[in-house]
């Protein structure tokens, strides 16, 4: 058989049949993207017909006007970090977009896109959180989708072959959906699918943002009909049918045998493994059989030198001459092996490649890929590619080849450390263990460790860690101690608490010295790992330790590294003497004097005198000392602490009030947390943003957060998770059952109150006091008001203060409204100057209540309004509603519907139905449209086609307006109404 017996005329592409219920599905999410994000995803073994659906969704797109911008994944590349992305929008971002970019998200994105980084020297993003990328990515990609009126169709084949960094992206991107007409439609194999990709999808397409679309084989009636097309005789057709199993591109292959004369393996079916894909190897095989010699020599290369065929990469790999490239080229165009691509000549399909990779002789490919290199880096290509081809060439040894690959993983680090992991593995595989490599072995290792950690293999890269530790000369103790340190903030990381601290005592006994910087260091390492698993007694003061010994050695930075971990464990066990407010103090002072690089010697002393001084209400220096933590842990490359600053700051915010700047804190620790793998460091985040989104009135999200923090943490109990049920408690407060909250509290929290540091009690039990106090229980309200008293005796916080007032006010209510009014406007007194604005809101709130109680009502509308202002200008919507509510009942108990449906029935409020009329009027009180739908029982959608019809029948367009004319023939005065 010669290459002329074979043509691309005799064979054209595949028809497109049997998938017409598949491609509505695919073309019913093109139809959703309007406005928004929809991801299809196409699942299917090899062969099976994802690009082809693919191809068909493509046509269909562009027929009605949609931009398409597509890409595929391959085998051989897979290290080149965003390739499949770089590939889709190389070219295709107008300027108007990139324009929408501010200078810090090109910089960001310059690292993927060189041509849209901004002008200047290039930046050196050390290990920037690669959240902030995806996000800065995402403005990118919601630009350029932007830019298409009629919307855009990203389509990304091949996702099984895809980096790491791609699909973290794109998890990103399903979870934070782009706000622009954007249909993203990707093919992918089930059974090499990334977990990542897939457990986001499903997600999606439960909230209504997906599909998934699963392709069986073809039946018999589908086969049939494309044996019709190529010519196969009727007689053969259920023969070979039966042969393929129903899968596309087999039958494409036995059907071009079949034609030809030529009988290649079956063995009924081609799944991803077993007899099936074997058979169908070997019949792609069989497609290369009787071509020139020089033609296989070509196709190996095309194989070898990358997914887009280039005749003069081919002519540099395959060592031939050009006229003979040009004559294979032609003649594998025509066998149809090769078929025109976007960007030139590509195999008819991967597997095609892969077969033709696999067929050549080995020692061949190693001479190849050599070439490949000296090729490609000739014309400048990515490190990441110039290393795809090294790791497949060289031989133990070759330092030069070792060079590239480190520097591809330092590249790679950034943005791909999956991607970096694997190039320092290969880096070490060439590297010889000897005496002059030791060192040099041993930082690679070090690295490696690192990048397999922050890739989100954090179980992974503790294991390695041990066997690095194994590799460490004992008379190498500090580096011992150093390496078991991190170990053991890995193991902290994965929620092995007791683990962390057997390592680190056992590093510590095994110190030849005890007087030195690594005894201080491993001390303050036990310290803080004693808070992480939320012991927060004195009885082993190992910061006590760690203290003394700094003050012996006389080294600024690390005495004041070491003050500010001794104060923080000390007033987390509610020890605030002056002692230990000096020793803050005198942190602070340390910290102030040091230059940035003395700084990064010992940046967790930043987290933890920042958590101190918010514990002190030392506001300013907080907030000034966790933002230089966080410049220099960016600009140091110290990642590791980015999510514990970040967290510092979330609760600096919180407690300040600035819950927006709260949120976006415990969301990017969230981001931390979920790339990094580390179900502690979510739970951490997950419980906190649940504390911020009940107080901003988001209640679902807060159930939400607060739900997959407590399947995270497990059944253990230690400093967040307990944290997490006593939110799970206050939810179901603010959503007005507080016996629910009462029972769920002194059931899943109070046993385990000790694991809740000790400035921080005291906000839970004036939380109880309310609850109880509201679900009739006055005597156990005293109780917690009591437990709230003592535990801020003494301290001089007076925003502890001030929440303690607060908790014997709720509990003297009920009995005694006048006292209860006095109480807590001593609690406002103590509130009022600290700028614990949320906290003083609460006060106002709660004196406004009282003083309504007591029939103070031209005073209780006063505190009522400020409670509103504070609340409204933090964004806490949920206590704003709570506010409003207390003020109505206090205005007359109004029942939640039947007042509100009395507004008269003439002049323009005529034409409103009693529905209609129930909601404007709870407009005109400032309620959000949720709040109004909790209210009245409606969702919110149903409450947001009530306003549009309000809009229309009183010919306005803003809810100010709607507030305006309700208040206009409203009767009675409008006294101290909620703002609208």
């Amino acid at each position: 058989m010669t290459a002329s017996d074979l043509s691309a005329v005799d064979t054209p592409p595949m028809p497109y049949v049997g998938r017409d219920r598949e491609l509505a599905a695919a073309l019913a999410g093109l139809e959703r993207a309007r406005g928004r994000m929809w991801t299809s995803v196409v699942c299917g073994d090899p062969g099976i017909g994802k690009s082809r659906l693919l191809e068909e969704l493509v046509a269909a797109a562009r027929a009605r006007g949609v931009a398409v911008l597509s890409a595929r994944a391959a085998e051989y590349e897979r290290g080149v970090p965003f390739g499949v992305l770089r590939d889709a929008l190389d070219g295709a971002v107008p300027p108007a977009a990139a324009g929408r970019l501010t200078t810090a998200q090109r910089t960001l994105v310059g690292a993927v896109f060189p041509e849209l980084a901004p002008a200047g020297p290039p930046s050196d993003l050390l290990d920037v959180e690669r959240f902030r990328l995806h996000r800065a990515l995402r403005v990118l990609v919601e630009s350029v989708a932007a830019a298409h009126p009629a919307g855009l169709l990203l389509v990304l084949d091949d996702l099984h072959w895809a980096d790491a960094a791609t699909l973290e992206l794109l998890d990103h991107l399903v979870r934070h959906p782009p706000r622009a007409g954007l249909a993203l439609a990707v093919g992918v194999r089930p059974r090499q699918a990334p977990a990542l990709l897939l457990t986001s999808v499903t997600a999606a397409a439960s909230r209504g943002e997906a599909t998934l679309i699963e392709l069986p084989a073809l039946d018999t009636d589908a086969a049939g009909r494309l044996m019709a097309r190529w010519g196969v005789p009727a007689g053969r057709r259920a023969a070979l049918s039966a042969s393929s199993g129903g899968n596309p591109l087999y039958l494409e292959t036995l059907a071009r045998a079949e034609r030809h004369g030529a009988a290649p393996p079956s063995a009924g079916g081609a799944a991803d493994g077993g007899d099936g894909a074997t058979a169908m190897h070997l019949a792609l095989l069989a497609e290369f059989g009787g071509l020139h010699p020089d033609h296989v020599t070509v196709a190996a290369a095309a194989a070898v030198a990358g997914d887009a065929v280039d005749p003069a990469l081919l002519t540099a790999v395959s060592g031939l001459p050009a006229d003979v490239v040009d004559a294979a080229l032609d003649a594998l165009y025509r066998r149809d092996l090769l078929r025109p691509g976007p960007a030139g000549l590509r195999y008819r399909h991967p597997l095609l490649r892969s077969v033709a990779y696999q067929a050549a002789d080995p020692g061949w490919r190693i001479g190849a890929h050599r070439r490949a290199y000296a090729a490609w880096r000739a014309r400048g290509a990515d490190l990441a590619v110039l290393a795809g081809h090294v790791s497949r060439y060289a031989t133990r040894g070759d330092r030069d080849a070792v060079a590239v690959l480190v520097d591809a993983a330092r590249a790679s680090l950034p943005t791909d450390p999956a991607a970096a992991a694997h190039w320092l593995d290969a880096a070490l595989r060439l590297l010889p263990a000897t005496a002059e490599t030791a060192g040099t072995r041993l930082e690679l290792l070090a690295t490696r460790v690192r990048a397999v950690g922050v890739s989100g293999r954090l179980g992974d890269a503790r294991d390695l860690l041990h066997e690095v530790l194994d590799q460490v000369p004992a008379q190498e103790w500090e580096r011992r101690a150093q390496l078991t340190g991190f170990c053991a903030m890995l193991e902290r990381l994965l929620g092995h608490h007791s683990e962390a601290r057997s390592l680190l005592t056992r590093a510590l006994a095994g110190l030849p010295d005890h007087e030195c910087v690594t005894a201080v260091t491993l001390r303050l390492e036990l310290a803080v790992a004693r808070l992480s698993h939320g012991e927060f007694d004195l009885g082993e003061d190992r910061a006590a330790e760690a203290l003394a010994i700094a003050h012996r050695l006389r080294d600024p930075s690390l005495l004041a590294a070491t003050q500010a971990t001794y104060a923080f464990v000390h007033i987390c066990a509610g020890d605030l003497s002056p002692g230990v407010r000096a020793q803050a103090t005198a942190a602070a002072a340390g910290v102030d004097a040091m230059s940035d690089g003395d700084l990064g010697r010992h940046l967790e002393t930043m987290v933890g005198l920042g958590l101190a001084e918010l514990f002190l209400e030392r506001w300013s220096a907080a907030e000034r000392h966790l933002a230089r933590g966080l410049r220099v842990a960016r600009a140091t490359g110290q990642a590791h602490l980015i999510n514990f600053l970040r967290m510092a700051q979330g609760a600096y915010f919180g407690m300040r009030g600035r819950l927006a700047e709260a949120a976006e804190c415990f969301e990017d620790a969230h981001e931390a947390g979920l790339l990094a793998g580390s179900a502690e460091m979510r739970t951490q985040a997950l419980s906190q943003q649940g504390w911020i989104a009940i107080w901003r009135g988001e209640m679902a999200a807060a159930r939400g957060y607060i739900a997959d923090a407590l399947a995270l943490a497990g059944p253990e109990h230690d400093w967040h998770s307990t944290v997490a049920q006593a939110d799970w408690a206050l939810i179901h407060l603010h959503r007005g059952d507080p016996q629910a909250c009462v029972s769920l509290f002194t059931s899943r929290v109070e046993p385990h109150l000790s694991r809740i540091d000790a400035l921080s009690r005291p906000v839970w039990y004036h939380v109880m006091a309310a609850a109880t106090a509201l679900a009739g229980s006055p005597a156990a309200a005293h109780r917690w008001a009591d437990r709230a008293e003592a535990a801020v005796a003494g301290l001089d916080l007076p925003v502890r203060s001030g929440i303690a007032l607060l908790a014997r006010a709720y509990a003297t209510g009920g009995a005694d409204p006048a006292a209860a009014a006095d109480i807590a406007l001593a609690a406002v007194a103590a509130l009022e100057t600290t700028g614990a604005r949320v906290f003083t809101g609460l006060a106002h709130l709660g004196a406004a209540t009282a003083l309504g109680g007591a029939g103070r009502v031209a005073a209780a509308r006063e505190h009522f309004a400020r409670a509103r202002a504070l609340f409204r200008d933090c964004g806490a919507a949920g206590l704003h509603a709570d506010a409003v509510r207390a003020q109505r009942r206090m205005d007359g108990g109004r029942p939640r519907r039947s007042r509100d449906a009395d507004l008269p029935g003439d002049g323009p409020l005529a034409g409103l139905t009693a529905r209609e009329r129930e909601v404007a009027a709870l407009v005109r009180t400032g309620l959000s449209n949720p709040e109004i739908g909790e209210q009245l029982y409606l969702s919110r959608k149903t409450v947001e086609a009530h306003l549009h019809r309000v809009f229309a029948k009183l010919g306005v367009t803003s809810r100010t307006a709607v507030a305006a004319v309700v208040a206009a023939h409203s009767p009675g005065p409008a006294a101290d109404r909620p703002p609208a």
